[in-house]
């Protein structure tokens, strides 16, 4: 691989996995769904050059889905939900988005896994909503 090929493949990788909790999220959740492995700097590239993550790192609603449909395969949609079902629907894969009202930061976490090893604002914030994604059959 040339010099060149690595610097597009890894530059700002560090600095976008700082703030790529709900990207990380939704990799897990490609993953959970295909039952296989996320190369997870190649999906940065490549949602980076279909623009689904702006300059600040952010993702809409539409570019998630499309991020979840590119590696799954499938055609998902996103509802925004302040409580759960109860129970979770087995169709329906969650990321809860919790806010810290001291600084005014997000952070996006599974249920059962947080990509932050120890979350200053899920430690000092509260959960504000979930996102529940579902793929057609």
């Amino acid at each position: 691989m040339t010099q060149n090929a690595i610097e597009r493949r890894y530059k700002g990788v560090q600095t976008f996995l700082t703030e790529g909790c709900l990207f990380l999220s939704l990799c897990s959740i490609a993953e959970q769904v295909a039952n296989m492995h996320i190369d997870i700097l190649s999906a940065i590239q490549y949602a980076k050059a279909e623009g689904w993550i702006d300059a600040n790192n952010d993702m809409t609603k539409a570019s998630q889905c499309a991020l979840l449909g590119f590696l799954t395969g499938k055609k998902w949609h996103r509802e925004e939900l302040t409580a759960l079902p109860n129970p979770v629907p087995d169709e329906m894969y969650t990321v809860e988005k919790w806010l810290n009202p001291k600084n005014g930061f997000t952070h996006f976490r599974r249920r059962f896994v947080d990509t932050v090893a120890d979350s200053v604002t899920v430690k000092m914030g509260k959960l504000v909503s979930y996102y529940g994604y579902v793929y057609e059959s």
